[in-house]
């Protein structure tokens, strides 16, 4: 199984691309899996959402709420995190149905919690620095900490994307 979130993509957009020949991977993935369109759930709040699709259970169930959370502490508020969660994840669910699973990027993921493949958390990027400076990733980002280093050499800072890649998605941008 693979589970492809696009936060915001639209298929009115991506259907014409598709159609236009200019988005082949998403032609064969659909073309040999299966598509559509979803009902969302209100508010559109994209970690109460994502969470609400990986647990087949709505906010009230599964905890988190939308991006931040109060601290229970010191009253203030924090960022949601794997913490946050009151129930089973899909990909917890399969592990423990002995299936190895990979998750990249989830909303509320950090710290990346210990699976059969690998877990980079939706902190793994950080807080991107000026291109030129050290760019240090966030302890407990990566699961299994023994490939935190060669990821974070994989990064691309977005001073290394050229304009012209920008303006597909920007086209005024020239």
């Amino acid at each position: 199984v693979l589970l492809v979130g696009l936060d915001g993509a639209d298929w009115k957009i991506i259907r014409p691309l598709i159609a236009a020949g200019s988005l082949p991977n998403f032609r064969r993935l659909i073309e040999g899996g299966v598509s559509g369109d979803i009902a969302t759930q209100a508010p559109t709040l994209s970690p109460l959402l994502w969470h609400s699709i990986a647990t087949g259970k709505r906010a009230l169930h599964h905890g988190v709420h939308g991006f931040t959370e109060l601290d229970a502490a010191t009253g203030r508020p924090r960022p949601v995190s794997r913490r946050s969660r009151q129930c089973a994840m899909l990909w917890e669910i399969l592990e423990a149905h002995g299936r190895k699973t990979n998750v990249i990027n989830w909303f509320a993921s950090h710290p990346a919690e210990s699976l059969s493949g690998v877990c980079v958390s939706d902190l793994f990027t950080g807080n991107i620095p000026p291109q030129g400076q050290p760019w240090p990733c966030l302890a407990g980002s990566v699961a299994p900490s023994a490939l935190h280093e060669t990821l974070a050499d994989l990064r691309l800072h977005p001073a290394e994307i050229p304009a012209e890649v920008f303006g597909l998605f920007v086209p005024e941008l020239h």
